[in-house]
């Protein structure tokens, strides 16, 4: 398969490659340079989230809340309860 490079240095991937490897717009694609076998390499690189970036989109999203004293009061109690359910009667 042949493309021409545009004027502006970009190249149209074929139809048949984009569909084999889920290119879509907006997918990154990593660039190699193999200059021993005097290749370009292309890769499309993984658009799934790795769990950095959930994270990073997490930060701060329940600034301001009280959610985690509201779990770790509610953690307590359980541990309380345990607690009593597992101490000896004492007279």
């Amino acid at each position: 398969m042949n493309t021409s490079v545009s004027p502006k240095g970009q190249a149209t991937i074929p139809m048949p490659i984009r569909k084999k490897f889920k290119i879509e717009p907006g997918t990154k694609i990593e660039w190699e340079v193999d200059t021993e076998n005097n290749v370009i390499l292309l890769y499309p690189v993984n658009n799934e989230k790795t769990t950095n970036d959930w994270v990073d989109e997490a930060c701060g999203m329940f600034a301001g809340s009280d959610m985690l004293e509201e779990y770790l009061a509610e953690k307590h109690k359980e541990v309380e309860k345990e607690y009593r359910t597992l101490k000896p009667n004492s007279k």
